[in-house]
């Protein structure tokens, strides 16, 4: 009996389809590789990855992982990357990161948008690094030792944390550092010396934070390029003098941060310095209002304006008595009447009589405005 053979038709189209299915062998995610210019790029983005995928390339030199839930991240899980000069990991989830492995290559480490609250020592496992964005993450504080043999460092970014304190010597090692970003955190003061022997340093964000001043030559002779420093509770008093003579000699080094806008592209703003009148300032005195600018009793002296509540720390020099600072109050080339020993005070000038209950002006050595 002859033998009949069976053939089963399948249609071309659904064949193909079949040829395009994954075989079970392989991941059910896929990275993106590219070559730009000798470099190995790897793209690992957005694949809901837990773990490092095993089949990267050794040779690669730049690696996406951001926007996968790694939440944990050792510099160990990418020690066998040789060539790696440029670490991706924002948006991660990241809670916790070692730096148990030395990545001796790696110059660029993105770690913006994660839930970070204090990190590791990093100059031995990356002492090439240059760029560290460290934004969008939940530090509350940094150790002294953090950027410890960092002494490669240029581009800091701190940015939309919860500082409220840094350590004096946490920039020390970073002798290169050229931009650093502390905008948006919590911090009420500034360490003396924080800035200390950043000569290359030509570009500083501290807009967005509670500083009310600035510890007396804290600038030292940084000549800085760009300076953001408006939206901080800035008061006016004698403390804040030699920041406002900063002010004066670098106004055109102040800007006004702009969302989506290139700094370099900027107009300087010194004025978006806002001060708040001191508690301590003769101009708000609540049991002796000034007659400077009273529109019940107008003062027949050519005196200052009294400064708003919320004017610019720019002009603040002009409201605090000292000999030791240049003040309208005290120029040898400007006689005053606040400080002219034929007319002691304004309102006891014989030729300036004045004929309201105004407040008689203190002595240099009992005022408690007094700047020396």
């Amino acid at each position: 009996m002859p033998t009949e053979i069976f053939q089963l038709s399948v249609p071309m189209p659904l064949l193909f389809l079949l040829l395009l299915l994954p075989s079970f062998s392989y991941s059910n995610f896929t990275c993106e590789v590219f070559k730009v210019a000798s470099n190995l790029e790897v793209n690992c983005e957005k694949q809901g990855l837990k773990v490092l995928p095993p089949n990267v390339p050794a040779d690669t030199a730049i690696l996406h992982l951001g926007q996968n839930p790694l939440v944990n991240f050792s510099t160990a899980f990418v020690a066998s990357l040789t060539h790696l000069t440029q670490l991706h990991l924002d948006h991660c989830q990241l809670a916790n990161l070692q730096a148990d492995e030395t990545l001796p290559m790696l110059k660029t480490l993105i770690l913006s948008h994660n839930h970070l609250k204090s990190l590791p020592s990093l100059g031995r496992a990356l002492p090439k690094l240059t760029i560290l964005d460290v934004s969008f993450n939940q530090l509350t504080r940094l150790s002294s030792g953090t950027l410890v043999n960092l002494s490669q460092l240029e581009q800091l970014y701190l940015h939309d944390n919860q500082l409220e304190t840094l350590p004096p010597e946490l920039l020390s090692p970073t002798r290169k550092l050229k931009q650093l970003n502390l905008s948006n955190n919590k911090l009420e003061e500034l360490p003396p010396g924080l800035l200390n022997g950043l000569h290359a340093l030509d570009t500083l964000y501290l807009q967005q934070n509670n500083l009310s001043t600035i510890p007396k030559g804290f600038f030292k002779k940084l000549v800085l390029d760009f300076t953001f420093l408006h939206d901080n509770p800035w008061e006016c008093n004698c403390e804040i003098l030699s920041f406002s003579h900063w002010l004066k000699y670098n106004r055109g080094n102040v800007y006004l941060w702009k969302k989506g806008q290139d700094h370099r592209a900027m107009t300087p703003s010194v004025d978006s310095v806002k001060c708040r009148l001191s508690k301590l300032s003769p101009y708000h005195n609540s049991n002796h209002p000034s007659s400077y600018h009273n529109p019940n009793h107008p003062s027949p002296h050519n005196s200052p304006a009294r400064p708003s509540s919320n004017s610019s720390l720019y002009h603040c020099r002009l409201h605090h008595l000292s000999p030791n600072h240049p003040s309208p109050y005290h120029n040898p080339n400007h006689p005053s009447p606040y400080h002219n020993p034929n007319h002691p005070s304004p309102y006891h000038n014989p030729n300036h009589l004045s004929t309201h209950n105004s407040p008689t002006h203190s002595s240099s050595n009992s005022s408690p405005y007094h700047c020396s």
